[in-house]
């Protein structure tokens, strides 16, 4: 059965072999490989689940396993915010493995925590303390592989997590259970070029090399790093938000600064930014906040937001994952089009702005916003008929807008990726299960459009 004709919500732990004789002219701080080892690189992305609008869980470990033999391949536990990394990756370690062929994959999780959408429907988050506290089976998890480590040879390793397979939610009594269930492959080296990439990744510039054009980053929430050079096409952005304004240019990067990459990795293991946007000036105090729109007030001028990414100067970051109410009276509404052929009037004040969208608020004081953004996101769903020319109809899973269903998508030749079993708009055909990746907007007819940035195949 072809991947995109399975309608099953997954999510991709993709394990980067880079199996080279060094670390590749920058692919991270890992040293040098010991002899009869190779450098590996371990990637996060996940796919979408109807009741879930935020779904967290610590990864404590993961570990390849030969006999008796044991590798670890995550330096430390990470903290995972699964839904908003679909159709995007994450970086999380880079270790050396040593060469051989390994036969488990043994995966351990801890604290799993849910915001869950009832059918009421009420907004739940569901965690340690709380009325609704998830349940995870107990021990770790061994998946049964077939993994070979070379040296000089360079390949990838995808784990399919079975979000709604792992995570069962039931109502009166509201429960959620998650007992985490995977299948792993190993793929070519061109697949794995398709998958190791940052997509909307924000984390720390821990240190700059001005004669490289390179800098360190260390993705929010952990403790590896990552050298990611720029060149001559990386574009620049928001750094003339900062106070005072800076240019748009590599030489206003400094440490401690907090930025937005995105970036693709070279055949030897490093990372060239496509993208580095400002998020925050190593000496700002503003409180940023990004999350799924779920209710819209326009009496009030509020919209309610279940907060999906913090950021290190919040007060906040304890609420990853709660539904809170934001004032956007005196905000400023924009468009982060990342190329996509848009509208600025689409969304620049509260009548643009409805349930399901992704925003980025900036706050100038408790909740009161001063710039909402909106910005890419992922929705699973069904595709409802044949395409016309590069659009298609699309009903999403996602039970905040399936009340506004139809949804049109549409794609843009040059700008649009293809993947996951999809490889142009001929491919997509009615009733496939997709993943689109892309902004959600609102006409002023009242029509709902989906501009995509990327549209994948579902297993």
């Amino acid at each position: 059965m072809p991947r995109w004709e399975r309608a099953i919500s997954t999510l991709f732990l993709s394990l980067a072999l880079l199996m080279v004789s060094g670390c590749g002219g920058g692919g991270g701080t890992t040293p040098p490989p010991p002899p009869g080892s190779a450098p590996m690189t371990l990637f996060v992305r996940d796919a979408g689940a109807e009741k879930l609008l935020a779904f967290e869980i610590q990864l404590t470990g993961a570990a390849l396993v030969s006999g008796t033999t044991e590798q670890s391949i995550l330096a430390a536990p990470v903290e995972l915010e699964l839904k908003n990394l679909q159709l995007a990756t994450m970086p999380l370690s880079l270790n050396n493995v040593r060469e051989g062929t390994y036969t488990t994959l043994r995966l351990t999780f801890a604290n799993p925590e849910a915001t869950v959408l009832t059918s009421t429907p009420t907004v739940v988050k569901c965690e340690t303390g709380a009325a609704c506290v998830p349940s995870l089976a107990a021990g770790p998890l061994n998946k049964t592989v077939n993994i070979t480590v070379q040296l000089n040879v360079r390949s990838a390793v995808i784990i399919d997590f079975d979000l709604a397979a792992s995570v069962n939610v039931t109502e009166n009594p509201l429960a959620v259970a998650v007992n985490p269930a995977v299948n792993v492959t190993q793929v070519s080296v061109q697949a794995q070029q398709a998958e190791a990439e940052l997509e909307d990744v924000v984390g720390t510039v821990t240190a700059i090399d001005g004669a490289n054009q390179s800098f360190t980053f260390r993705p929010e929430g952990m403790t590896a790093t990552f050298n990611i050079v720029t060149n001559a096409q990386t574009k620049f952005e928001d750094f003339d938000d900062a106070s005072p304004a800076r240019a748009n240019a590599f030489a206003s990067i400094r440490v401690n600064d907090l930025v937005e990459v995105d970036a693709e990795q070279r055949a030897d293991g490093g990372f060239v930014a496509e993208e580095v946007e400002l998020a925050e000036a190593e000496d700002d105090n503003r409180v940023e906040l990004e999350g799924l729109i779920t209710s819209v007030d326009p009496v009030a001028d509020t919209v309610k937001i279940v907060i999906r990414e913090r950021r290190r100067t919040t007060t906040l970051q304890s609420e990853l994952g709660r539904e809170i109410t934001l004032d956007v009276r005196t905000a400023n509404f924009r468009i982060n089009k990342d190329d996509l052929t848009i509208i600025d009037t689409l969304f620049d004040d509260l009548t643009d702005a409805i349930p399901g969208q992704f925003v980025e608020a900036e706050l100038s004081a408790g909740t009161t916003v001063r710039r909402l953004t909106l910005k890419k996101a992922t929705y699973q769903g069904r595709v409802t008929g044949p395409p016309t020319g590069n659009n298609f109809p699309f009903e999403p899973d996602l039970a905040l807008i399936v009340s506004i269903v139809p949804i049109q998508v549409f794609t843009f030749p040059g700008v649009t990726e293809f993947r996951d079993g999809l490889t142009s708009i001929g491919d997509v055909q009615s009733a496939f299960t997709v993943a689109v990746r892309g902004l959600l907007v609102k006409l002023p007819s009242g029509a709902i459009e989906l501009y995509a940035k990327r549209v994948g195949g579902v297993q």
